[in-house]
């Protein structure tokens, strides 16, 4: 027997705070009128004893038909799970973008990109349906658009439908923790994404290695992370996501189907309305980011489990004034069964963020470590705005009704093995190409992803050349002038020590450098031969060609590489734009991959010339580099004044040492 519940994915409806009641919390939070009224617990309150924000009687009427459905075996809920969800197809198919990266696609979607400012014929583009094919790069002089997110496993989230949407180098990502390996690793690139924690796989009684976003010391390292990568200007876009961190209910595990389970051994289900008040820390510290990280006019993505309870709803509260519009939101690519939702916020403003955050952070101040918050604001700050309080007891009480017709359908299958969602094929076949996300299994992406790791360096250089250059022509012309170099002057370079792969090529002509999926390649003129660097591979993204001087750290543990010119970044063949075009991507280059948040192995600068004599110069001498010890001799390259010569076909003139 088919299921049938419609659902059709409705725009957000906006919450706008009037004047007045800015002003009013503005005033109040300045002169502190709030912070007797603060209120902290040293043990979980049930729902009993909270303030419900919503019609009693339809919460009611869930918390009982989540009780009554509790009561089945969990392996049973697990497989009507899987039959009863519209588009629990993408979600369980291994597709290659994770669950919260459909769940941001779909809400930046139905926003009109909202959040990644973006339109449809760009985003086709940058990057099309097909995961063959390269884009066009159309966003190459754009400013670079920063994103950050807090999450609890070693996987960046949401930054995969960041990099997909925005496209090759057009995005930097901030995270707390790095997976060395993504199913995404074909079309993404990790090159651009900072963060405080590296991790691999590890592994804890069965559990992904975690680690708490929320912590007040890791979120301090995180926040001045932020301010660096971005020059003090703040992210475009934050997401914030939920997890369990309560400092009393370290053993309890979210399954991941709307359920809490005690590993303790026991097979208890604790109910999903346990489940909705143990986050409220996080709630805080979602918003707290947002406040410290989001630029002037930036968006930010709050996730929730609850919006019943006072904390959650005076986070809501504290966030609309913060905001200029926000909106309480479940999209449909979230489980229909679970109380998740989001809080879609637009337009920072900068004045009552600060006034916020200073609050927020002086009432954390306070806390002792086992405490957890259960009043940030009073009630009645709340209950006098009817604006906000219309709004919120609105959405509430339209999810709760919307939760509590799927648990219907839910139950009904629990009872009836042959009935199934007739919705599965159609969302299967529909959602993916509406939020303009290729369609492809992780599997899939594992193939494609092992066949871009076969090719060599001069397989990619091979690819790109353009017709009637030969790459062997190429680099044979790099041999010829690193022949030029005087015999005293490697005899030098022998007695000190240095590498004679890389500093001579520092001292007379550039390097050949290439990206491919298994690190850094460069060419050797002295040796006429590739020499790899295999641990370098999230420096650059694959498919980059440049040329460059490079020298090692006396230590020898990082190269310091400066850019002369480059032909193709991630695939953007920029080989024939003007000289200029071309450094100036290889600034966004740069800017995309530098790494605050950890030791670089490779750091990068690009060279920078000024008019002179119908040609150009360095724009200064001796540049410190890294450390003291370390400093580039600057070298006048005279070229074609405004050249419009292409990356292959530019000739350097004679090399004068400007020391």
């Amino acid at each position: 027997m088919e299921e049938s519940q419609s659902e059709i994915e409705l725009s957000p409806l906006w919450l706008i705070a009037n004047k007045e009641s800015r002003e009013r919390v503005v005033e109040a939070l300045e002169k502190d009128q709030w912070r007797p009224q603060l209120e902290r617990t040293k043990s979980e309150t049930s729902l009993a004893e909270e303030r419900l924000w919503c019609d009693p009687e339809i919460f009611e009427k869930l918390m009982e038909m989540k009780k009554d459905i509790s009561s089945y075996d969990v392996s049973d809920m697990e497989k009507v799970r899987k039959r009863s969800n519209p588009h629990e197809p993408l979600l369980e198919n291994r597709l290659m973008i994770g669950r919260y990266s459909i769940l941001l696609a779909s809400i930046d979607r139905v926003t009109n990109f909202l959040l990644t400012s973006e339109n449809v014929d760009d985003a086709v583009t940058k990057r099309p349906l097909d995961t063959r094919p390269y884009g066009k790069n159309i966003n190459r002089e754009s400013e670079m658009f920063y994103f950050a997110e807090s999450q609890t496993l070693p996987i960046p989230f949401a930054s995969q439908y960041i990099w997909l949407r925005k496209g090759f180098y057009n995005a930097k990502c901030f995270s707390l923790q790095l997976s060395p390996s993504s199913p995404l690793s074909a079309l993404v690139s990790q090159s651009f994404l900072d963060t405080v924690k590296r991790v691999g796989h590890k592994k804890t009684e069965d559990q992904d290695e975690i680690c708490n976003p929320y912590e007040p010391s890791l979120r301090e390292v995180f926040m001045e992370l932020i301010e660096r990568g971005t020059h003090g200007k703040g992210v475009d876009l934050y997401a914030g996501f939920t997890c369990n961190m309560s400092p009393f209910h370290d053993n309890v595990l979210d399954g991941g189907d709307g359920q809490v389970k005690e590993n303790e051994g026991t097979s208890h289900m604790v109910t999903h309305s346990v489940k909705e008040i143990l986050f409220r820390d996080s709630y805080v510290a979602q918003l707290l980011y947002a406040t410290r990280v989001v630029k002037e006019g930036g968006r930010a993505i709050l996730h929730f489990l609850d919006t019943n309870t006072s904390l959650s709803m005076a986070v809501i509260y504290l966030t609309h004034i913060i905001f200029h519009r926000v909106s309480i939101y479940k999209p449909n690519m979230s489980r229909p069964f679970n109380s998740e939702r989001f809080l879609i916020c637009d337009g920072l403003r900068s004045r009552e963020a600060k006034v916020v955050r200073k609050y927020i952070e002086e009432s954390l101040q306070i806390m002792r470590r086992e405490d957890s918050l259960i009043r940030l604001i009073p009630d009645k700050v709340m209950d006098e705005d009817r604006n906000f309080l219309d709004y919120a007891r609105n959405a509430n009480d339209k999810l709760a009704e919307r939760q509590y017709r799927f648990l219907e359908s839910f139950h009904r299958m629990l009872d009836d093995e042959q009935r199934v969602n007739l919705h599965q094929k159609e969302c299967l076949e529909t959602c993916l190409p509406y939020y303009l996300i290729p369609y492809a299994t992780q599997d899939e992406m594992k193939n494609l992803y092992l066949e871009m790791k076969r090719r060599t360096s001069m397989d990619i250089l091979s690819f790109w050349s353009p017709d009637g250059i030969k790459p062997q022509d190429f680099l044979r012309s790099l041999s010829s002038f690193n022949l030029k170099m005087s015999p005293e002057l490697l005899k030098k370079k022998t007695e000190s020590k240095t590498s004679l792969l890389l500093s001579p090529c520092a001292d007379l002509i550039s390097t050949l450098i290439v990206a491919t999926n298994n690190g850094l390649d460069f060419w050797s003129g002295s040796c006429n031969e590739w020499i790899g660097l295999s641990r370098l591979t999230t420096i650059l993204p694959t498919d980059s060609i440049l040329l460059g001087d490079v020298i090692e750290t006396p230590s020898r543990r990082t190269l310091v590489v400066r850019i002369l010119d480059v032909g193709v970044i991630f695939g953007d063949d920029i080989s024939s734009l003007p000289f200029k075009k071309r450094l100036q991507a290889a600034e966004k280059l740069v800017e995309g991959t530098r790494k605050d948040g950890a030791r670089q192995d490779v750091i990068f600068s690009v060279a920078h010339y000024q008019k002179i004599d119908q040609g150009w110069k360095p724009t200064s001498i001796r540049d410190k580099v890294v450390e003291n010890e370390i400093y580039f001799m600057k070298k006048r390259i005279r070229i074609v004044e405004e050249s419009n010569v292409s990356f292959y076909n530019m000739a350097y003139g004679e090399k004068v040492w400007d020391i």
